[in-house]
């Protein structure tokens, strides 16, 4: 059967290419003619627009003057006559008028040329080439032929092909010529395939460079005929050459490198003669291999290989506009250069959510980052920056595919904080490379998408593990809400220091929410530790800020986050108390943080807030507290107290107009009451409990005798302040 497909195929192509001869003659004979009515037209045209000569007119005859007749003299002298006016010039000739215009020849579509040459010509190409194929193919399962025989023929018939074409085909039928060499380039793709990779007959390298020069002769055909048959021809041989031929046996090296040597030859000449649809089927038959082979042959044991594969290719596709030395690319070259680089991410995705490739994910981060870098570049070259975003997005899909399939510890946790911060970091370059006003037209939404969506992930993976130790994934969180922070410098994005300040705050919190009963948790004070030189991190931060709006957002994250992790520290029914000097110690050094980000920020109502929160938190750890109980706490809530009642006399003139932070100090003795009232039934009894409401009372007489002397006895704050 496959015989008579052998040879119904060339009978196909003699009769393909004997057609485009035929018409070849006529569409010389009617190109003749075409001529000769052009130039027809032209005379016509040009005689029709020269001015007729127009006869010079004779002039009119001059009249003699008639003698004047005698009559009798006036009695009176008449006035001098007037001489006679000159006669008028004679009247130019009228000019001849000038031609209609010629209405240009309708173009029309010449349908006998388009498919009984054309079509024919590029039939019998396709025709030939698959004979060549097929008698290859032939050859080998009915052994008709020895191996060495099959190639030297098939050598023979290609060169054959090329020759004929464009020794003396081409000055008679160009397109027959184009379709005959495009066919000679594919049986000879075939042939030395077949020599290398089926028969071995000749080594890989030999074969390699004569693919070589296989690619080289078609790129120099197709560009001195600027024909893109020939490109076509040989970019449709090319990539059937390896399905056709193939044994079953697994050459990855081979086939690759293959494969890579057509696309470099087919995007160059791409480049060139800006024809992009060749780059967009070079990577569609590209991709088609690529998912062939890791679909149907790689396993674990090649995962390496498969990944250097994809980046291989997705660099080539990536610098293709820049290979003959292009400028900026149009829809279709950003078309094959964005499906080159983010097409590899689609099987990184694949690897990455099947623990049986690779339990680490060290191999894909080392593709990732690159492959990220060159989305990214992309992006910037052609303004297109939904390129990056795509990357970031996918990227952040890659990771949580593999964190979530794998039973993380803590090797895999640092793992996971490691790349997440060195993703996020490579789409954290282009905003320092463009540091233009963010928006969608920027590089500043991928980073931000990179930093949050791996922010999630951590706060999720800490989560959903068992490990107790809480330090890879609060190192990742550090280091991303550093990008962040140094992300909301930029203009425009201020509103970033809040987005850091959250995601560290939730970070600390849910770590410690989960983890913080299990044994191998950091002791109590080293991780209190944490939470405060985070909060002073924060505060360092927004200290530094000189542009109004950037200090502005910093200090409220700097207090935002204070905020979240005092209110964290809110005894949980059945939790184990942390020791009353390091919860009281840590409580209230968050609680001023806060209350100095809103002195600074001139909130009243920050200071009213700090003053509350750490009231409502230290009075669940006394209602939690059980046995006897003890000075100490008693004396560090009252000292909270005094601190709170004055902190506006503290703050000078920053709070003169406004009331609520005084209402926080007003507010302070009442607040803590009955957190104070029970310590101070647990450690002295009911004797004496009404010192208690006395020495608060004290308190607040003073701070009332103190504000009396701030403002004018007609400022109405006044009154308020003292009532309060």
């Amino acid at each position: 059967m496959l015989g008579l497909v052998c040879l119904a195929a060339l009978v196909l192509a003699v009769v393909a290419l004997s057609r485009t001869a035929a018409g070849g003659s006529l569409t010389e004979r009617i190109a003749a003619l075409e001529r000769e009515v052009r130039q027809l037209r032209a005379l016509l045209q040009a005689r029709e627009a020269a001015p007729e000569r127009a006869e010079k007119p004779e002039p009119a005859p001059v009249r003699e003057p008639a003698a004047p007749q005698a009559v009798a003299p006036p009695a009176v002298p008449p006035f001098p006559a007037r001489p006679a006016a000159p006669p008028p010039p004679p009247a130019a000739p009228p000019r001849p008028a000038a031609p209609p215009p010629v209405a240009a020849p309708r173009v029309e579509i010449d349908w006998e040329q388009l498919f009984g040459v054309r079509a024919a010509a590029g039939l019998g190409g396709v025709a030939l080439a698959l004979a060549g194929l097929l008698f290859f193919k032939y050859s080998v399962e009915h052994g008709l032929v020895p191996p060495w025989l099959r190639v030297v023929l098939g050598t023979v018939v290609g060169v054959a092909c090329i020759a004929g074409s464009e020794w003396r085909l081409r000055r008679e039928y160009a397109r027959t010529a184009d379709a005959l060499a495009g066919a000679g380039m594919v049986v000879l793709y075939a042939a030395f395939w077949a020599a290398s990779i089926r028969y071995g007959l000749v080594p890989t390298p030999v074969a390699f460079v004569l693919m070589v020069a296989v690619t080289a002769s078609g790129c120099l055909l197709s560009w001195r005929h600027s024909s893109q048959v020939i490109a076509s021809l040989g970019l449709i041989g090319g990539f059937l050459t390896p399905l056709l031929l193939s044994t079953g046996t697994d050459r990855p090296i081979g086939l690759f490198g293959y494969v890579l040597l057509l696309d470099t030859g087919l995007l160059y000449l791409a480049r060139r003669r800006r024809w992009p649809v060749l780059a967009l089927l070079s990577l569609a038959g590209t991709v088609f291999y690529q998912a062939l082979w890791i679909g149907t042959r790689m396993g674990p044991d090649r995962l390496l290989l498969g990944l250097a594969i994809l980046g291989a290719f997705a660099f080539l596709f990536a610098a293709a506009p820049r290979l003959a030395g292009g400028g900026e690319a149009d829809l279709e070259w950003l078309v094959a250069q964005a499906g080159g680089v983010l097409v590899p991410f689609a099987f990184v995705l694949y690897f990455a959510s099947s623990a049986r490739f690779s339990l680490h994910f060290h191999p894909y981060g080392i593709l990732l980052v690159p492959l990220s870098a060159a989305a990214g570049w992309i992006a910037r070259a052609q303004r297109t920056y939904r390129i990056g975003l795509g990357a970031a997005s996918a990227t952040v899909a890659i990771v949580g595919a593999w964190l979530f399939t794998r039973a993380v510890g803590a090797g895999l946790a640092w793992e996971a904080a490691l790349w997440s911060v060195l993703l996020a970091l490579t789409f954290h370059v282009f905003v320092e490379w463009e540091r233009a006003p963010g928006g969608v037209d920027s590089p500043a939404p991928a980073a931000i998408v990179a930093s949050l969506g791996f922010f999630v992930l951590l706060i999720v993976g800490s989560a959903s593990t068992s490990m107790a130790q809480p330090w890879p994934w609060l190192a990742g969180s550090a280091g991303l809400a550093a990008l962040l922070v140094r992300h909301a410098t930029f203009p425009a994005r201020e509103f970033l220091h809040l987005v850091a300040a959250l995601g560290m705050g939730v970070a600390l919190a849910e770590v410690e929410s989960v983890h913080g009963r299990q044994l191998g948790f950091p002791p109590r004070w080293v991780y209190f530790a944490v939470l405060l030189g985070a909060a002073l991190a924060f505060q360092v931060v927004a200290l530094a800020r000189r542009a109004p709006e950037a200090r502005r957002m910093a200090e409220y994250a700097a207090a935002g986050l204070a905020a979240l992790l005092l209110l964290a520290r809110v005894a949980v029914p059945g939790a184990p108390l942390p020791p009353l000097w390091l919860f009281h110690g840590t409580t209230l050094a968050l609680g001023v943080l806060v209350a100095l980000s809103a002195t600074r920020l001139g909130s009243g109502p920050g200071v009213l807030g700090a003053a509350l929160a750490t009231a409502l938190v230290q009075s669940g750890w006394t209602w939690a507290l059980r046995g006897p109980g003890e000075i100490t706490p008693l004396l560090l809530q009252g000292a909270a107290v005094l601190l709170f009642t004055a902190w506006p006399f503290l703050a000078g003139a920053r709070f003169r107009a406004d009331p609520f932070a005084w209402y926080g100090a007003a507010l302070a003795a009442p607040a803590w009451f009955l957190s104070l009232r029970r310590l101070y039934l647990l450690r002295f009894g009911a004797g004496t409990i009404g010192l208690l409401p006395v020495a608060l009372a004290l308190v607040s007489l003073a701070a009332a005798v103190r504000a009396r002397e701030r403002w004018a006895e007609s400022d109405p704050i006044r009154v308020g302040v003292i009532a309060w």
